[in-house]
Formats: structure tokens, C-alpha cells, sequence
């Protein structure tokens, strides 16, 4: 169901039109229509929750689609639970692709049996045949099987369960079974070939009885057979190393539909009718990126050779395996194991650096395609991949309806019965086919993804995986990119260092192996295995391992910075999950481990809405009954955008080793809840100033065992089988923390903080025992709510508490117009509202939109980028100020001065910049008084007071900005320093010497320009400094250098100067040296104190520039102005204000610094 207009149902299929309901009015009540009669009709009213509406599936039958209607009109057959249960998946999938009967549980080994294997010794000689159970002696052309057959097309496979077949399961399962002891009808193909080469030396077709001596198992197999092929694709139905029998198999029925193919084209009676699949050489401008990826080294795909050993020699000197695989090949070649030695080695798909290679290979191959043989000039090639001339299918006559077409003409061809088809009939049979096939491998892909996202849901799984993608960026050497993270990741436990260790950090997955050994190992093509299992031995131990990722910490301390670079061919470690998408569950990545101990994860960052929430979405209304109602609608709304903001603002904090205590006896509707204990020492320490109580949590327990899957039937009696996938994995959760009690609130410096929280969401089912055992160490990943999300929620919360203007506007209610405006009637009677002598000119639609404003309470006004609305706004404010002016009764003060008092006019806007827009018009019509209010924390950047600043407020506002210096005339926190107000000198007594021109005790010079500095740069000290002659802040250690260079000796320190000791150190001094210093240069993210600016930026090369004072202090602005000290090699700062501190060596540098006095 459309999550905004429930009449619309969208499809699980994005490839099929939404579909419109006309009687879905009301979403708690669907109506459901049944067949009775033959005629569909309303058979009840399923009824839905507000949660259900958007989690449920539907099964929408289509009865109309008319001509120039958006979408068809269609009914509701069925309502549907969401698929998040492997029967429930299994039963939606049947009603998409129209299945009549659900999949049956498997039994033990195959039930249809539809090929078999013989082998005659003949002497020198032995005879292969293969045997296809003949089914198209048992379904007659046109008969009810045959038309059944004929329209599902092919059988549908789901993993643990009997295949859905095209016939009838009592057929396919007895009759048509190539059963063992049981006569049956085949087709066969009897090979004769000489036992010492090998060749081939007759062949031929036959109708035939079969016995089938033994039903053997692939894993049976394997101990009888050798195999001698190189190379063949991994898939899910076989073990690396174990895999002979299955490949046997493989290419006798290769053998057998080309040679079949070749047969029926060679037949007078079929040469034109035959159904052939091929596929077409790829294009020269498709094979170009494939050969720009060749490694030099031999792939042993046929046609991967081709296409890649061509590319030019890659100059690694060293490349790099699954540490796993190599170490399985190591043991095959010392347990001289050279069957599972040369699968291991030969399967190019399992290596990192050819991998990438294969799938570009595989994106380059045109498709195959079913077409009708023609033999003429216009007759499609062969088969490409194959490397055959002919090809088509007929060994699978019990799952394909087009083998059983086949089946027909080999009977044909032989003069055996059979049944001919005219060159229309195969056409119109190859091109349904095609189809059919597509959906029965449709339907088959959706059935492995829902059963190991089942499997996925009850436990979370690591796998490897190959960056395959190349990018357009640079490494050393090859293409890629490079990754940076810039994390604060603390850890709790003060013995354990945080994770992981600054340092290269090795790849625990791969192995390096020299490139020569590699090209050595082409010998086992030559089935040299002794002397390829030799250099194995002998060179394959000494390769170390390659550094994955580098790690190191900042110079302040606070912040984990990991870079990895990424190219093509790199090993992933990834940990896949279950998540519901469009009412259907399918696998998903939860967590990428990027090195051991640094995890990201990717749930909460993709849906933010379903890890931290979990609320219920309604579409908003244009009017609302009462505030409840209103509440219910936007506080998820408030609720989910705060959540994104908090996961796209990227500055959470990462406590490693906490001890969470969980109250297992509380967790109603399955919520787990909890609390931690952080100590106020280490938040001070660690400057964690954020509030806990408005925080989103990734909860993380790595290094859980995974449990042990159930081993396969077969290797484990063969020997030992490969693993490549780690052998752990990570419980997550999600959820959000709880507001502590108010006096602990209150107490935050001295007790510690007990933080309580509740889980919303978990990666699995059930709880692992690991998580509630006591003394479990977790990874918990704070996220802070962003101020203005955190206002927008409380401002929806509170509505009941607002005005009656605020509430009207809310609910959508009529407005009451304000009894103290009333506007003049002949403003309304204006035609046009241009202001007199203004330079802008309104069109029709701006006149309109101020003759609005000037006649009802509340006007709307919005459009687009570039249409004005600021100008209006600006005339919208001039005539309110005329109206305001005719309301304001004539006369004076007694002492001539004008009377304050009337009504005034309150402009708000979303931020700094756009009410300062506007102040710069009003500023050039200054009739019109305006005066420009900031906010405390904006004032507070140029007039500071030591420790202002509130700690309520979580964050600023990333909009706040610095005060306009353009407006200062109008600004008030100027106009109050400022005459005629009596008490400006007060007030600047309050903040002396923070700002040039500010007061301070002594006199004020006026100083002219100080010289330029080298490199051009202006110098402003001025901005650093008042131009005292007794300055009141600055050490006269450090005076000294300023007044000297640009202040002629003027710039004297305050006598009565006596800094406290304070945080920056230097106890028993009288007074405390503090220095300024700032090199122009990229900033990144930073810790900010109260005072400062959302936008505070960490300056790297300014503390590489610190060399020889022993503090530094660093704004929590960025500069502008670039002064160098050339003496010292340092630079001033042109704005100081919003300054905190910290004692940190000059070695070091500060970028986050504790609090205290500037």
C-alpha cells in the first residue's frame, strides 16, 4: 500500500504499473473480493492497524485499464501477511508467478530422475552412454499433460523443497524416473572412445530400455572418479576441491545437447525447425575493459584467456589469495590431495586479483537466446562460452517443456514416431520459452534470497567479498580510492587501550604469493601435480601479509583517524543481515568490519527510521480534530527527522569496553532495556559534552562464535573441506537512551552518570546468552540529537502550551483576527504596493501576495528560488510600518522627545543569513528603524564573557553565524555599548578589552596601519589587541613581540594584570602566559565548546606550526586574516572570541581543549 494515498498498491515487481483501488477509501477497512459463481465478488472486510497498512502485502487482481488513466483498476483478492517467515515467503511467491500448489518439504535425495550414466568395457575400448528418460513417449502432443506442461514451461526450484514440476509430481517422480531397478524408456548416446588417448571413435542415437543399477549420491561419486578439467564456476550445490562428479556430470550433458543439436540440423527432417540456444561473440568495444584488466598471470577459464591473459603485465611483484584457500591448497599439495590442489588453484572466481577480471569478463559476454535454426546465411553463430558450433538443451525433458520438443524430433530424426513442428510452431515455442524460463529462474533467485534471509534474520552472518567496481582515482600503482575516517572512539576501561592500535594494521584475510610462483602454477595444466605440489611446499610459506589499513590518532588526542585505500579486487569483510523491503525479506548489509576493532555500520546509516524508531507514519492532513491528533501525525515525522540528522551530522562518540547491565525482567513487547555508568572524571576528561539523554545507540558485541552450519553430507568423509568465511560475528542493536533523574541532571560534575536505555531494533531474533551475561564488555556508539531537531520535537510536544495563534495555525483552524491591527482601508485599495522611490518594481502575483498579508492574520507565502520573496518581505515590512504609523496618536513627550511605545514589527527567520539580507535592505531606508537582534551565542562571538553559554543546549545551530559587520549601527548588542544609552559604559565594563574600540581602564589610542607582513597578508592585531597603552589581557611576555613589530613599543601590558593559574598549568606563577596562534590552511570537523560554532574546525597544520611555546589556544572559529610571526614562524589570529583552552604540550598541539578561563 502507497504510504501517502492508500487507493494505490505498488507491486513487489518494480517492473510492473502501480495499481489503483477505487474502493480503498478508508486503509483500516479493505474490501476483499472472491470467485463465486464465476463471478468475482465483495466476500468480506479485512480490517488493519495503522502499523499493519504499510507492512502487509495484497494480492490485487486487475480487472480494467482504460485509455488515458494513470493506472488500471484493480480489487483486493487477499490480504497478505508480510513475508518475513520462509512459508509465508514461499506462499506470496506462488501467488506472484501464478504457482496452483505450494512447494512440498524435500525428501532425502533426488525424486526426479531424469539422466543416468553407463559404462561398457570393450577391450582397448569402452562405451559411455547417456541416458535422458524419454518423456515424449508418455505425453502426447496436444494432450491435457501436454497443454499443462506447455504453459507453465519449465519447474520451479526453491531451496529444501521438492521442485514444483511442469508435470504431475506422481509422473515426474515414478514413470518418468530413471528409478533404480525399474525398466524405463530413455534416449540415449552411446560414445565409443579409445581407453589410452581418450578419442572419441563413433557415436550414435538411440531409443532405449534402462535398468539403472545404483542411485549414487555426488559425494559417492567423488571417490571413484578422477577429473581432469581446470577450471569450472563455484556455485552453492558443491564443494571447492570436491567437486569431480559434479563436473563429470556437467560436461557429458554438454556432450550431449551438441551433439544432439548437431544431429537434428544434420537431419533433412529437422535441419530447419530445430530449437538452438546460442550465443554471440562479444562486441571488440565490450572485450576493451577486460583487456585493460589482464594481471599477466594465466586464467583458466577457456574464454577468460582469451580475453585476458592478452593485458598487459600488472607490476605487483606480489599478489594476494584468501589466506584460508592458500592454506587448503598447502595441505592438498602436502597430502598430495591433487584433485582438490588444481580446483583450488584453477578456480579463478576464489582469487582476488582475477576475480574482477571474470565478472568483467561475464559483463562482456552477449546473452544467449532460443532461436530456430534456419541454415541459411542469416543463421545466428554458435554458442560463444561453450566454444561450440551447435548447441541446444534436451537433457532435462522432466523440468523443460523444450526438451520435450526436442525429444520429439530426436524420435523423428530416428524414425521412431516422434512429431513434427512447422517453423511457426518453434518460433512462437522458442520465444514463450524464453519467457517462461526467465521466470522460472526469476522465481528461483527470489526463493535463495528470502531462505537465506530467513536463515539471516535468526543469525547474522560475516562473509568475504571482492571490491569489483574500479574507480577513477589514483593509488600507488592502480586504480582506486582512498578512504579516511576521522572518528572520537574512547574506550572506558582505562587499562584497554581504544581499538585498534595506532599502526599498520595486516589483513587477517589474505595471503601475498609471489606473482612468479603463480605463473609456475600454470603446470597443473599440464598435469604436472607432483611438481606443481613441490613448488607449493617450497615457496609458498615465506610471503608476509599486506598492510590493510593504516591507523593513528590525533594530535589532541580525541580522534581515531583510519584510512584504508580501496581498489579493485580488495577482500571486504561484511556482515549480511535481514531487513523487510516492501513487505518482503531479503538479505541486507549490516556491518562492514574495516579493520579489526573498526566496524561501521551500515544498517542505521541506510534506514535510520527502522534501527532508532519505531513509530507509525500517517499522511499529514490540511486540518486536524485537536492536538493529539496533530501530535500523532508529526512526532514521527519530528522522530525520523531527527534520527537522519543525528546519523548524517557523522559526529558520534564510540565507547568501547562499557559494561551494560540489562533488566531482563522489563522488556515489554520484547524491548530489552538497560543502563551504563560513565564516570564524570571521564567526561571531563574526554570532553563528551553531549547530552545522554538525547542520544541514538549502535549497541555492539563483537567476536561472537558463529554457530557451526550443518556440515554437507559429502567432504567431510573426503576430507577436510574449505572455509573461507570468518567464523564470528557481531550482535547489534539499536535503540535510544532515557532522561535521567533531574538531580543527578543537576550533580553531573561529581556523581556519575547513569544512563538508561531501550532497544527498538536487533539485527536477530533471539538474544545470544553472550549479551545478558554479567561483565560483558560491548561497543556502544552515541549518537546526539541535533539542537534544532530536538526544538522541533519539543515545539510539537508542547503545542497544548502554545497561544491560541500557534495552536489555529497548527491545526490547519480559521485564524481569529488580532484585535490591535486593524490596516487602513484605502492600503487594501491599492492597486500596487511599490515602495515610494524603491528600485523594485512588483508583477502581479507579489501585489496580490502583500495585500494578503496586509489583510488577514496569517498569509503563506512560498515559491521557488529567485521569485522574490525577500523583496517582498521587505515591502510587506514597509507597509506594515506605514499602518503602524497612522495607529500611533500625534504628539510628544513633555520634553520634546519622541514617544516611544506603538506597535512594532518582529522579523524571524531560519537563520543569520537570511534575516541579514534582509536587514541590509532595510538598512538603506532608515525611516524605517530596524534594529537587528542576535542571538546570545552570536553575541557572545564578539563581546565573550568568560563561561557564558548554557550547557542545556546540546548543539548549536549549524545556521548560526557570525554577526554581520555591516549591520553593526543597527545591531543592539552594539547599540548598548553605544550612546546615548546611559548605561553603555556599564556594560562595557563587563567585557573589557575583548574587541578593538571595546573599553578598557586607560586610554585609548588611535593607531595608524601597521605595516604589511611578507606574503601580503594584513596584518590585525588590532583584532587580537586592543590599542592600549595598557593592555589588560595580554602577558607581558607575550606583549612583547606585538608592540615591538607592529605597535611601536605602544602596546604595554595592564599593570594590574594577575591571571589565575587556571587549567593551563603553571602553578605557584602569579600569572598564566597565554598565546594565540592560527596558520590559514584545510580544517576539519572538531570537538566545539559552548561558546563557539557548530561549524569549529580542526586545524592540523597550525599545530605542526607550534615549535616553541608550550600552550596553545585554539579557536573554535576559523580565521581569516594570515599574519605570520616571521620570527617565530607563527601566525595571529584576526578574531579570538568564543576561545576555550587546554594544557597540552606545544609538541602536541590542542584542537579540543578542556574548559576554562580565556
Amino acid at each position: 500500500m502507497d504510504r501517502w494515498d492508500p487507493r494505490i498498491m505498488v507491486p513487489i515487481n518494480g517492473s510492473v504499473t502501480k495499481i489503483f483501488v477505487a474502493e480503498l477509501k478508508d486503509p483500516s477497512q479493505v474490501p476483499v473480493y472472491g470467485l463465486r459463481k464465476g463471478r468475482l465478488q465483495r466476500v468480506g472486510l479485512e480490517r488493519l492497524t495503522a502499523e499493519a497498512r504499510h507492512s502487509r502485502l495484497f494480492w490485487v487482481h486487475i480487472v480494467l485499464w482504460r485509455q488515458g488513466f494513470y493506472y488500471p483498476l484493480g480489487i483486493v483478492r487477499e490480504v497478505l501477511p508480510e513475508a518475513s517467515t520462509w512459508e509465508q515467503g514461499l506462499h506470496i511467491l506462488g501467488l506472484e508467478y501464478s504457482l496452483r500448489v505450494p512447494p512440498s518439504d524435500l525428501a532425502a535425495g533426488a525424486c526426479n530422475l531424469d539422466d543416468a550414466l553407463s559404462v561398457r568395457d570393450l577391450g582397448p575400448q569402452c562405451e559411455v552412454a547417456v541416458h535422458i528418460t524419454d518423456v515424449a513417449s508418455f505425453v502426447p502432443r496436444d494432450g491435457v499433460l501436454d497443454v499443462e506442461a506447455r504453459r507453465q514451461g519449465a519447474a520451479f526450484y526453491a531451496p529444501g523443497r521438492e521442485p514444483l514440476p511442469m508435470l504431475p509430481a506422481s509422473l515426474c517422480q515414478d514413470i518418468l524416473s530413471l528409478l533404480p531397478g525399474r525398466d524405463r524408456l530413455a534416449i540415449s548416446l552411446f560414445l565409443t572412445m579409445e581407453k589410452a588417448s581418450g578419442q572419441l571413435k563413433s557415436l550414435h542415437f538411440a531409443p532405449s530400455v534402462v535398468r539403472s543399477d545404483c542411485q549414487l549420491s555426488y559425494e559417492e561419486a567423488e571417490q571413484r572418479l578422477q577429473s581432469d578439467c581446470f577450471y569450472e564456476q563455484p556455485d552453492e550445490d558443491s564443494t571447492l576441491g570436491f567437486r569431480a562428479a559434479h563436473i563429470m556430470v556437467k560436461e557429458y550433458m554438454i556432450q550431449f545437447n551438441r551433439l544432439v543439436a548437431a544431429f537434428l540440423v544434420g537431419s533433412e527432417r529437422t535441419r530447419t525447425v530445430t530449437p538452438l540456444r546460442w550465443q554471440p561473440a562479444p562486441q571488440p568495444a565490450a572485450q576493451g575493459p577486460v583487456r585493460s584488466m589482464g594481471s599477466g598471470c594465466p586464467c583458466h577459464c577457456t574464454s577468460a584467456t582469451t580475453c585476458v591473459a592478452v593485458g598487459a603485465a600488472r607490476p605487483d611483484t606480489q599478489l594476494h589469495l584468501l589466506a584460508s584457500l592458500w592454506k587448503q591448497v598447502q595441505f592438498a599439495a602436502r597430502t598430495q590431495d591433487y584433485e582438490q590442489m588444481v580446483d583450488l588453484v584453477t578456480t579463478d572466481d576464489m582469487h582476488p586479483f582475477l576475480a574482477p577480471a571474470s565478472r568483467d569478463l561475464r559483463k562482456a559476454l552477449e546473452r544467449s537466446a532460443f532461436g530456430r535454426c534456419t541454415w541459411g546465411h542469416q543463421q545466428q553463430g554458435g554458442h560463444y562460452s561453450l566454444q561450440v558450433e551447435w548447441y541446444t538443451w534436451a537433457t532435462s525433458p522432466i523440468r523443460r517443456y523444450l526438451d520435450v520438443v526436442l525429444q520429439r524430433q530426436i524420435l523423428l530424426a530416428l524414425g521412431h514416431g516422434g512429431s513434427a513442428y512447422s517453423a511457426r510452431d518453434i518460433d512462437g515455442l522458442c520465444q514463450g520459452f524464453s519467457l517462461q524460463h526467465a521466470l522460472a529462474q526469476s522465481y528461483q533467485r527470489r526463493a535463495h534470497s528470502l531462505h537465506l534471509a530467513v536463515q539471516l534474520k535468526a543469525q547474522p552472518l560475516d562473509k568475504l567479498g571482492f571490491a569489483l567496481a574500479e574507480h577513477p582515482h589514483a593509488l600507488a600503482g592502480r586504480p582506486g580510492l582512498q578512504l579516511l575516517w576521522r572518528r572520537r572512539v574512547y574506550s572506558v576501561q582505562g587499562s584497554s587501550p581504544p581499538l585498534p592500535l595506532p599502526g599498520t594494521v595486516l589483513d587477517p584475510h589474505t595471503w601475498a604469493v609471489e606473482t612468479a610462483l603463480w605463473k609456475q602454477l600454470a603446470l597443473v595444466e599440464l598435469q604436472l601435480w607432483p611438481e606443481a605440489a613441490a613448488l607449493i611446499q617450497e615457496k609458498g610459506e615465506a610471503s608476509p601479509r599486506r598492510g590493510l589499513v593504516q591507523v593513528q590518532r590525533s594530535r589532541c588526542g580525541h580522534f581515531l583517524e583510519v584510512a584504508r585505500e580501496l581498489g579493485s579486487g580488495d577482500t571486504l569483510q561484511v556482515q549480511l543481515g535481514a531487513s523487510l523491503q516492501h513487505g518482503f525479506l531479503v538479505p541486507s548489509p549490516q556491518l562492514w568490519t574495516v579493520a579489526p576493532g573498526f566496524s561501521l555500520c551500515l544498517e542505521h546509516v541506510e534506514r535510520p527510521g527502522d534501527c532508532f524508531l519505531g513509530h507509525v507514519y500517517r499522511a499529514p492532513r490540511d486540518r486536524y480534530r485537536d492536538v493529539d491528533e496533530y501530535a500523532c501525525v508529526w512526532e514521527p515525522f519530528c522522530a525520523l527527522e531527527s534520527a537522519t540528522g543525528a546519523v548524517a551530522e557523522n559526529d558520534s562518540v564510540t565507547l568501547q569496553h562499557l559494561s551494560v547491565s540489562w533488566d531482563v525482567s522489563r522488556m515489554p513487547q520484547g524491548q530489552l532495556q538497560g543502563a551504563f555508568r560513565l564516570e564524570a572524571a571521564f567526561l571531563e576528561e574526554n570532553c563528551v559534552d553531549i547530552n545522554l539523554s538525547c542520544c541514538y545507540l549502535c549497541i555492539r558485541l563483537e567476536g561472537l562464535p558463529a554457530p557451526m552450519a550443518s556440515p554437507r553430507p559429502g567432504p567431510s568423509s573426503l576430507g577436510p573441506g574449505l572455509s573461507v568465511d570468518p567464523g564470528t560475528y557481531t550482535w547489534v542493536a539499536h535503540g535510544q537512551t532515557e532522561d535521567w533523574d533531574q538531580e543527578r541532571r543537576a550533580d553531573r560534575q561529581e556523581a556519575p552518570r547513569q544512563v538508561h536505555l531501550f532497544i527498538h531494533h536487533m539485527g536477530m531474533e533471539k538474544v545470544p546468552e553472550e549479551v545478558l551475561r554479567p561483565g560483558t564488555l560491548f561497543t556502544v556508539e552515541l549518537l546526539p540529537k541535533q539542537l534544532p531537531d530536538l526544538r522541533k520535537e519539543e515545539a510539537v510536544r508542547g503545542l497544548e502550551e502554545a497561544s491560541p495563534l500557534v495552536t489555529s495555525i497548527a491545526l490547519g483552524q480559521p485564524v481569529l483576527q488580532p484585535l490591535c491591527r486593524v490596516i487602513p482601508s484605502r492600503f487594501l485599495e491599492r492597486q500596487t504596493y511599490d515602495i515610494p522611490g524603491g528600485s523594485h518594481k512588483l508583477n502581479p502575483s507579489q501585489n496580490r501576495a502583500v495585500r494578503e498579508a496586509l489583510e488577514k492574520p496569517l498569509t503563506v507565502i512560498q515559491g521557488p528560488p529567485g521569485t522574490g520573496k525577500t523583496i517582498v518581505g521587505l515591502h510587506i515590512i514597509f507597509w506594515f510600518h506605514k499602518s503602524n504609523q497612522e495607529q500611533v496618536q500625534p504628539g510628544g513627550s513633555p520634553d520634546g522627545e519622541t514617544q516611544l511605545g506603538g506597535p512594532c514589527i518582529l522579523y524571524c527567520g531560519p537563520s543569520n543569513k537570511s534575516v541579514d539580507v534582509l536587514a541590509e535592505l532595510l538598512l538603506r531606508r532608515m525611516e524605517l528603524k530596524p534594529l537587528r537582534v542576535y542571538s546570545e551565542q552570536a553575541e557572545a562571538s564578539e563581546f565573550p564573557v568568560p563561561r557564558l553559554g548554557s550547557r542545556k543546549l546540546l548543539r548549536r545551530n549549524p545556521r548560526e553565524g557570525r554577526p554581520n559587520q555591516s549591520l553593526r549601527s543597527i545591531t543592539l548588542h552594539h547599540r548598548i555599548r553605544q550612546a546615548p544609552n546611559p548605561y553603555s559604559s556599564e556594560i562595557k565594563a563587563l567585557t573589557p578589552g575583548c574587541r578593538a574600540g571595546s573599553f578598557s581602564p586607560g586610554r585609548t589610542w588611535s593607531s595608524p596601519s601597521p605595516p604589511a607582513a611578507p606574503g601580503g597578508a594584513q596584518p590585525h592585531v588590532a583584532a587580537l589587541a586592543p590599542l592600549t597603552s595598557a593592555h589588560p589581557c595580554l602577558h607581558e611576555g607575550i606583549c612583547a613581540f606585538p608592540s615591538v613589530a607592529f605597535y611601536k613599543s605602544r602596546l604595554k601590558t595592564w599593570q594590574g594584570l594577575k591571571r589565575p593559574p587556571s587549567v593551563l598549568g603553571h602553578a605557584g606563577k602569579e600569572s598564566c602566559p597565554v598565546i594565540f596562534g592560527h596558520v590559514q590552511a584545510t580544517s576539519g570537523a572538531c570537538w566545539c565548546p559552548d561558546e563557539g560554532n557548530e561549524n569549529s574546525k580542526a586545524n592540523l597544520e597550525e599545530v605542526a606550526e607550534v615549535r616553541e611555546w608550550r600552550y596553545v589556544l585554539v579557536s573554535t572559529v576559523r580565521t581569516c586574516a594570515r599574519v605570520t610571526w616571521t620570527s617565530a614562524h607563527q601566525e595571529l589570529a584576526q578574531e579570538v572570541s568564543g576561545l576555550r583552552c587546554g594544557p597540552q604540550p606545544s609538541e602536541r598541539g590542542c584542537h579540543a581543549a578542556q574548559e576554562g578561563s580565556a
